[in-house]
Parts: C-alpha cells; structure tokens; sequence
C-alpha cells in the first residue's frame, strides 16, 4: 500500500473538497473518508524529508540540497545560507564535511581574471607568491572566496552584473575570516591563508565605491597579519612580507631604477606650488612629507639607509 496522499511541496488544500488519494479503498471501509480525517492525511509528504537542510529552505518548505557551505538554493538566490549545529548524535563519520561550495563556469572566470590580471600589488614583486597562494586556495574555503570575490570585483568595473557576485563572496569572506582571526594559526599554510585573504579584502576594498572607511580598518588588520602573525613562521610563503623585508625590496628596486634630476625637480617644484592652499596642520605635514621623499630620490639607495 502507497504511504499516502502525494502533493508537491507548498500546495495547499482547497475548501472543504478532498485532494483524489492513491491509497486504494478498502471493502469493509466507506469509500468516503470524513473531512477531518483527509485534512491530517494531507500533512503527509511523500517524498525524503532533508533534515540537515538550511534554516532557509527550512523556512521556504523546499527539499534543500545540503551542499556546505551554499546550498542550491541559496547560491541562486543570492541568499546567506545558514545550516543549523549537528548534534551529537550524528557521528563524525556521518556528519557532512564543511567543504566548498560546487562551483559554476563562471566562478571560473572570477578565477581566471585574479591570477591573470587581479593579483594584489603588494608585496611588491610577489606574483608569484600570489600565484601560490591561488593554489593553495582549493584547502581553505575563506581564501578560496577572498580570490573569487576579487576577481568579480576586477570584472565588475566593466561589468556591472558582476557586482553582486563580488558583495557575495566578501561577505561570505568577511564572516570566515573573522571565524579564522578568532583562532592563532598553527601552522604555516595556515598563516598564509591569513595573510592572502587580508591581502585579496583590502585589495578589493580599493575597487569598492565609497570604502574608505572599511579600507582603513582592513589596513589596521592587515598591519596586525604581517607585524604578530608572519613572523612567526619563517617557512610560511609571505615571510618575506614583512616591514624591514619590505623596506630592502623598496630600496633594491629603487637602486635599480635610472635617475632623471629634471623630473626629481619638476615633482618637487609640483610639491611647492601647493604652499598656498596648503592651510592645515595635516595638509602642511603632508606636503612636507612628500617634499623628504622627492628629496630622498636624489640621495642612493645605499647612502640613504
């Protein structure tokens, strides 16, 4: 005997008409149930109830996919899927792995677009640090979501359909890495992922209109990555990124670089002009501080440390 009356999922009942059942009648019963009986049989689903869904599909009354850490659903709608706590009395075997989320051709764009034409500018000459970075991001789903989201973001200055995609994946990130800043790494791909996830957010905050305010406060974050956690592993990737490793690859690429004393002094007669409206006790100390570094560009690499 079928299990009972089958509907779709959020249809309803209408009036006091009874839906037509699959279940056989029995000879010995009415063929005609009483009205209260058909409307309990009603609650009955006939198809797999997901009971570690989302608390969203939960809500819709849809069967959830149960893809972590985005259902379906979710994903399509644009939609911050939340799953609820798994109870002890699911076992780690059973329990469903927090992995990344399935993804579409055109999360492979956004991938494609940060290690082609997306990647930080900081640390200076570090491509390829970047590039390493991009490959460990299929292990640590906030990293993975820090990269697409910029990439979304280099995109979206063109394509404006892409910015809602790129606000996805920097919320999604934005909560992780909260979730990972919470904890002290313990391990050097550990601090990497940190550091290139702080790296890919303030990068991305530079694309963002009218992000000032979010871009100090990731740049007060990022100073905390790379001055307490980095150097607490020297075989970590971003070692090198640190202040004073910073400063030696400004002054090589410095040192490199051909002088023009024309240019120096036409950038400094720029800087001078600016004496007059320059009203403001940070205004002057900014102008001065512009005017140390163009002299500073006369001066040797060497001599100037």
């Amino acid at each position: 005997m079928l299990p009972g009356i089958i509907t779709e999922p959020g249809s309803s009942s209408s009036g006091d008409s009874p839906s037509p059942s699959l279940t056989p009648s029995d000879p010995e019963q009415p063929p005609e149930q009483p009205a209260d009986q058909s409307k309990r049989a009603l609650t009955r689903r006939g198809h797999f109830k997901s009971r570690l869904g989302c608390f969203n599909c939960k809500r819709r009354r849809i069967k959830c996919s149960e893809i972590r850490p985005e259902c379906s659903q979710c994903r399509r709608l644009a939609l911050e899927c939340v799953y609820p706590a798994v109870t002890s009395s699911v076992t780690t075997s059973t329990a469903p792995r927090a992995s990344l989320s399935v993804i579409n051709i055109e999360d492979l764009r956004l991938y494609h677009r940060f290690i082609t034409s997306g990647l930080p500018t900081l640390p200076l000459k570090g491509d390829e640090l970047w590039l390493q970075a991009a490959a460990m991001s299929h292990t640590n789903e906030c990293l993975a979501h820090a990269i697409l989201g910029l990439g979304a973001s280099h995109i979206s200055q063109t394509e404006e359909k892409y910015a809602v995609q790129a606000l996805r994946h920097r919320t999604i990130t934005i909560r992780l890495f909260n979730e990972q800043l919470s904890r002290v790494p313990e391990t050097p791909a550990a601090a990497d992922a940190l550091f290139a996830t702080i790296g890919c957010l303030l990068t991305q905050a530079a694309l963002l209109p009218n992000n000032m305010l979010e871009y100090v406060t990731l740049t007060r974050i990022a100073d905390f990555v790379v001055s307490t956690v980095t150097p607490r592993f020297p075989t970590a990737t971003f070692h090198s990124f640190t202040p004073w490793r910073h400063i030696e690859h400004l002054v090589s690429m410095v040192s490199e670089q051909d002088k023009d004393p024309d240019l120096v002094d036409g950038f400094k007669k720029s800087v001078t002009s600016l004496d007059e409206i320059c009203s403001r006790p940070t205004e002057n100390k900014f102008r001065n501080r512009l005017l140390h570094c163009i002299d500073a560009l006369s001066i040797s690499a060497a001599k100037g440390m």
